[in-house]
């Protein structure tokens, strides 16, 4: 960040979200530390155009929705809520659309391997083997759905409670 106080307050808030920060440096400072630190490591936050550099770079960019359109064309997050809470919401879907994925994963090679155990041993015709396959990843997308608005489910019941 640009400003040490704004960039303390910031941490002081969301310790766990951290490993590193750092407040006053010139826009080319911004880009050598996140090459310093290792660009596929790093997401920055942003919201000035001395940011943008450092943004392009980084493996993950984010910037509050308020900034002007050429941050919003290079951010890979945009937070529509500019608090320090959109960010952990950001990151917790985002750590909970990867779990969806993974289990999405998971589950399509179990029912693959189990399929073509079947299909080698000859318990299962052609004909059946090309109605499941289909089925099957219908399936796959409606848990994978469901999984989704579960999550959006719980950002609702989250908003209305507090």
């Amino acid at each position: 960040g640009d400003n040490e106080r704004r960039v303390q307050s910031f941490v002081r808030k969301f310790p766990d979200l951290f490993t590193s920060v750092s407040s006053g440096l010139l826009y080319y400072q911004k880009r050598s530390l996140v090459e310093k630190l290792g660009a596929e490591r790093v997401a920055f936050i942003g919201d000035g155009l001395n940011d943008i550099d450092a943004l392009e770079y980084s493996a993950v960019s984010i910037s509050p929705g308020f900034v002007v359109s050429t941050m919003g064309e290079r951010a890979d997050v945009l937070l529509a809520d500019s608090t320090v809470g959109g960010l952990r919401e950001a990151f917790r879907v985002s750590n909970q659309g990867n779990d969806t994925i993974k289990r999405s994963f998971a589950i399509g090679a179990i029912y693959n391997v189990v399929a073509v155990a079947f299909a080698m041993q000859g318990l299962i015709t052609p004909l059946v083997a090309a109605i499941i396959m289909p089925l099957s990843s219908i399936g796959l997308t409606f848990y994978t759905v469901w999984s989704l608005r579960v999550i959006r489910f719980q950002d609702f019941k989250t908003s209305k409670t507090s």
